[in-house]
């Protein structure tokens, strides 16, 4: 008699009951190759923003890289990027800076993006009242001159997506 190992895989929950707050696809920059690739990113009410290649991988395959909203100094649209893609209107763009990147994102239309910028401010907030009360300000979606903190969880190996870039953001 044989059982399919597949059987045992434990599957997520759907995303409304999962602590999902919001899914969709948005638009990376690369760190080191510096183009620019598709995601899909799942952000939990956790704290947590993950990204996977394909939406199908959020429920079986490791996130290419997973990203601690506490380690997130500043949330800011836009940046001081000088070289988005034309693809990318102006209030499209989201800049997410840590201690060991920046993320540069853009979403396909402006609501959109308005959508994913209040839900990251407001997880962020949360997770890092809730964490770390006396360690930091509040996070903002304005601000100047760069000094990201703490810490990125990867699983990527993927060279075209994550490696260090020069601060460009503002921060707080």
């Amino acid at each position: 008699r044989r059982v399919h190992w597949i059987a045992f895989i434990e599957r997520p929950p759907p995303m409304e009951a999962s602590g999902v707050a919001v899914a969709g696809w948005l638009t990376k920059r690369g760190e080191i190759r510096k183009n620019w690739k598709k995601r899909y990113f799942v952000l939990e009410r956790n704290g947590f923003l993950k990204y996977f290649r394909t939406a199908l991988d959020v429920s079986c395959v490791n996130p290419i890289n997973m990203i601690d909203l506490r380690s997130i100094s500043v949330i800011t649209t836009g940046g001081n990027l000088s070289s988005w893609p034309e693809s990318a209107g102006p209030n499209c763009r989201l800049a997410l800076v840590t201690s060991k990147r920046i993320y540069y994102l853009y979403t396909d239309t402006a609501p959109e993006c308005q959508r994913w910028l209040e839900q990251l401010n407001g997880i962020a907030t949360k997770v890092t009242r809730l964490n770390m009360p006396q360690m930091r300000a509040p996070l903002t979606s304005t601000a100047t001159a760069a000094s990201p903190e703490a810490d990125v969880f990867s699983d990527d190996d993927d060279d075209d997506d994550d490696a260090s870039v020069g601060m460009e953001s503002k921060s707080i």
